[in-house]
């Protein structure tokens, strides 16, 4: 008797141990790379997927795989939303797609002008979507002629999209921060990315653009390169950077590089107006030198750093300006500071806020400290018996 419950126990214990019954072979995979998402007539949009050439991807460079053909191929499908392009692309495949690897996601410009609040109801519910996953809008163009431009470093374009965000030169925004400015309802801003001409080639890549502005979840405008250091700032996002100043009275440039920065954002009640009060902090490097000051002199660092300190400020009120007077919109997420200083005020104007934002005053306060000059104090570029040990009056 209780060798037939043995046996039965073991035949019950197998089937609970049987494991992997619904599991899925890689080579059964169709790995996404990279997504765009472009605009059509009548509300429909184009589905493009970048997918990876498992036989061929990583084996040489200039896109092309092991035996001359591409590390990635792209596929695209129409629909009226995401899910239903999916669909569309499935019955292109041999393979199933899965998204769970995929690192970029490319808007097309039309497609963010028409807004992008629909799309992202997708990232939400889909559990293989990443929160993590990189979003670029493309400027100028669409997302699937993005996604076929090569790039001369990397085997598949995705790749260089993705390693130039986490270099970290411009604004980085990933599907989370996406998510969390739209459910918060505030304005938008994605970094922009944009074909160019290849030096000394008829062929053509890509760079980072600037900065897309959003009001709301549509597409206004674009701030440049100069105006996204300043946003990134106002942000509160500023880590590393470069600032090259021009120095009209000693006709020449000082370029620094910030090794640390901080920021400070207060609201204030003056008035009854709510006053925003914005100060920022950078320690900076001496990286470069072609004015005829003495580095080693007290006096001349301290000059130098009331210039830096000034260009600092143009920057973050240029952008001000752009944001609050040309695009009314509040993508320095101010709203969040006036929702915890004064959030009976905030009940009040949260519904007219970008207008609110773009009447209200910001007080700009900013102090640049250099730490370092390098090895050498004077410019190897100007002669001896020019060096200047004291500033211009």
């Amino acid at each position: 008797m209780k060798r037939c419950v043995s046996y039965l126990l073991a035949g019950v214990l197998s089937f609970l141990v049987a494991g992997c019954w619904d599991r899925t072979e890689i080579n059964d995979l169709a790995f996404v790379m990279a997504t765009g998402i472009d605009a059509l007539p009548n509300n429909k949009i184009k589905l493009c997927n970048q997918f990876a050439l498992p036989t061929g991807a990583g084996q040489s460079q200039n896109g092309n795989g092991g035996k001359g053909g591409k590390a990635y191929f792209i596929e695209d499908s129409k629909g009226v939303d995401v899910w239903d392009s999916a669909g569309f692309l499935q019955e292109k495949l041999s393979r199933k797609i899965f998204t769970a690897h995929r690192r970029i996601i490319v808007i097309g410009e039309t497609f963010a002008k028409r807004g992008i609040r629909p799309f992202l109801d997708e990232f939400i519910r889909h559990p293989q979507s990443r929160m993590s996953t990189y979003i670029l809008v493309a400027k100028g163009t669409t997302a699937e002629d993005l996604l076929q431009t090569s790039y001369p470093f990397e085997t598949v374009p995705m790749e260089a999209m993705r390693e130039i965000l986490r270099s970290k030169v411009g604004l980085v925004m990933d599907i989370k921060d996406v998510l969390g400015d739209v459910l918060s309802e505030q304005s938008l801003v994605m970094p922009a990315i944009e074909k160019v001409q290849r030096a000394g080639s008829n062929k053509q890549t890509f760079r980072l653009s600037g900065t897309a502005i959003f009001h709301h979840d549509k597409l206004v405008g674009y701030l440049d390169d100069r105006k996204t250091r300043g946003l990134i700032w106002l942000r509160q996002k500023a880590q590393r950077a470069v600032i090259t100043v021009q120095i009209p009275k000693l006709h020449g440039t000082i370029s620094a590089d910030v090794i640390h920065a901080s920021t400070k954002i207060k609201a204030k009640k003056e008035h009854g107006q709510i006053v925003m009060y914005y100060r920022a902090n950078a320690e900076d490097d001496i990286s470069e030198n072609d004015t005829p000051l003495d580095l080693t002199k007290p006096k001349n660092i301290k000059y130098l750093e009331q210039f830096l300190s000034k260009d600092l400020e143009e920057r973050i009120r240029t952008t001000l300006d752009d944001i609050q007077h040309r695009y009314k919109s509040d993508v320095a997420e101010f709203g969040p500071i006036v929702h915890r200083t004064y959030p009976q005020d905030w009940k009040k104007i949260k519904n007219n806020w970008n207008q609110d934002f773009s009447k209200m005053k910001v007080v700009v306060q900013t102090n640049v400290t250099i730490r370092r000059i390098g090895m050498s104090g004077q410019s190897l570029n100007i002669p001896e018996k020019k060096i200047k040990k004291n500033p211009p009056n």
